[in-house]
């Protein structure tokens, strides 16, 4: 069902495409030679040549992009999961990725593996030097291995001290494992609108029919009227507003 919807979205997308941009060519070609019917072979013309061309290389693009997007809002989810999971389906994914046999636990995010070394899970953005100190000064071995989001940078050199770190880049090749052991987290939606929301709800995908509609109204009332400098002024604005809105993912809402 999914490939279904996306195929659909595909072509409903690229179809778009073609009728804005052949009504933005139309208009201008027919604000230069005065002649509908000579605009309107003009414009197909240069419409099915560019889709000749550009069509191939907008489904690759789009392929490639939603990749990528799916990708990286599989990492965020797996980020939230590590980060706000509880403690015990934290350390029973750590086992299961590492094969530790974890003895005992001494604290919060402190665990004793194999009666020989000391397992530190630390899920914050970044490790602080009071943290570090922390894991450094509550150890029971003198080999430490630390779990976290980011390597930290330890100012000290330790001597006879092992600190092995793994971070998000290491545990993100496992992201698949963690569904079947971790909490499912999502972020909520904020409540209040900041300046870029408002930007983004104005240039929503949605407008982008009622954006074209309105660019279409436009063009044809350039056809009948004395003033149509203006109608194609703003026709033209419409439509690529339209285009802006369909296509472009900088104005989209963060969830």
């Amino acid at each position: 069902m999914n490939y279904k919807k996306t195929k659909f979205s595909t072509i409903s997308n690229i179809l778009f495409f073609l009728s804005t941009t052949f009504c933005l060519v139309f208009l201008w070609c027919n604000c230069s030679t005065k002649n509908l019917k000579t605009s309107l072979f003009s414009s197909i013309i240069i419409v099915v040549s560019g889709a000749i061309i550009l069509v191939p290389i907008v489904i690759y693009r789009h392929k490639k992009l939603t990749t990528k997007s799916e990708a990286l809002a599989k990492l965020d989810n797996f980020k939230l999961s590590l980060e706000y999971s509880q403690s015990c389906k934290v350390i029973n994914f750590i086992k299961e990725i590492f094969a530790f046999d974890v003895t005992k636990k001494l604290g919060q995010n402190h665990y004793l593996v194999d009666n020989k070394q000391d397992l530190f899970c630390i899920f914050s953005e970044s490790i602080s030097i009071d943290q570090l100190q922390e894991v450094i000064s509550s150890r029971k071995t003198d080999s430490i291995i630390l779990i976290s989001l980011s390597k930290p940078k330890i100012p000290v050199t330790l001597k006879d001290i092992k600190i092995v770190c793994y971070d998000f880049d290491y545990l993100s090749k496992y992201a698949d494992v963690g569904k079947t052991y971790l909490d499912d987290i999502s972020l909520q939606k904020k409540p209040k609108y900041s300046l870029k929301d408002i930007v983004c709800i104005v240039f929503n995908k949605k407008r982008s029919k009622s954006y074209f509609w309105l660019g279409l109204v436009l063009l044809f009332s350039s056809l009948f009227t004395p003033f149509s400098t203006y109608y194609i002024i703003f026709s033209t604005l419409f439509l690529l507003l339209s285009l802006i809105c369909r296509f472009s993912g900088l104005f989209r809402l963060s969830d």
